[in-house]
This record gives C-alpha cells, structure tokens and sequence, in this order.
C-alpha cells in the first residue's frame, strides 16, 4: 500500500482560491504527475494488478469576487468568541481550535466562565462581517454591517435535527 500526499493545489487553493490561475496550473501539473505515477506502477507492480484511489482532505473556498461571499476570518472569530467569554485571566484559551466550518472549545474553561455552547452560538449570530471578516478578502463596504453567520449551532444540536441520518 502506497500512500502519496501531493500539497501543490492545498498550498495554491489556500493562498489563491480555487478559481485562479495558479489553481489552474496547479491541476495540470498534478494531472502530468498522476501519469507519471500510473507509467511508474505499471512498471513497478504490473500492468492492471493495482488499484488507484484519489481522494482530498478538504476543498477550497472560491474567490469572493466570483462567489459575492465575505471571506470570515477563523482567527477574529476565536478572537471575538474568547474576548466576550473567557474573563478568568488563566493561561488557558477557551477557544482551542478553529477552521471556517467549526470551533472546538474547551468546555471545562467555558464552564469556569459560567457559560454554554448555546451561549457561544447566540454571540457568534451577533457577530456582523466588519468584525470578523478577512483582510485579504474584506466585506464590501455596503455589507460591513450584514451578520456574518446564518448559522452558529453547537454540535450536540445535530443529534436532534431530523436531517441528520442515524445509523
């Protein structure tokens, strides 16, 4: 079993988008690389005697001009949440981790603050795009004010949406 991690398109898509012409080449080059892998295990292993699955740790985000989406910083976000919750002085970061489609927090911290994750959820709906918006990508000037989040649930809430499958 061969394991191969090609970062050329994660690198671009992070710093570019996935619409720009970096992303472009990006794919071109790893579509030639495929090949010469494809040539490599033919030799190797043997013509038809082995399997290929592709796959991708996540996707990317357009490019707001092309989207007409704000760009949200996870880092101002985290910022925001531990400036509005975490008031005990502790060298000990409410918000642990963040990524554009999640947060973990610690619940122990949350819990010494005297808050919920409901609590968390009702701010970060607060939140408008001039506060947590992305400085590469800013808000066009007449949203700044717009909410910067449809949605902010805590994960315990999926297990009662009726849209979730269950096993």
């Amino acid at each position: 079993m061969l394991f191969l991690n090609y970062k050329l398109t994660d690198e671009v898509g992070h710093i570019h988008t996935l619409n720009s012409e970096y992303m472009r080449d990006a794919i071109a080059a790893q579509d030639d690389a495929l090949g010469d892998l494809v040539e490599q295990l033919d030799e190797e292993v043997g013509e038809g005697r082995w399997v290929v699955a592709v796959t991708a740790d996540h996707g990317h985000t357009p490019d707001p001009e092309i989207s007409g989406a704000t760009a949200i910083s996870p880092g101002k976000v985290a910022e925001a949440v531990n400036l509005e919750f975490d008031k005990d002085g502790d060298d000990v970061d409410l918000v642990a981790f963040t990524q554009p489609t999640m947060m973990h927090l610690d619940v122990a911290e949350l819990q010494e603050q005297g808050a919920t994750l409901e609590d968390v959820s009702r701010f970060i709906m607060t939140l408008r795009k001039r506060d947590v918006m992305s400085d590469q990508w800013p808000a066009a000037a007449d949203q700044l004010d717009d909410p910067a989040f449809e949605a902010a649930f805590p994960s315990t809430m999926l297990e009662t949406l009726a849209c979730v499958p269950r096993d």
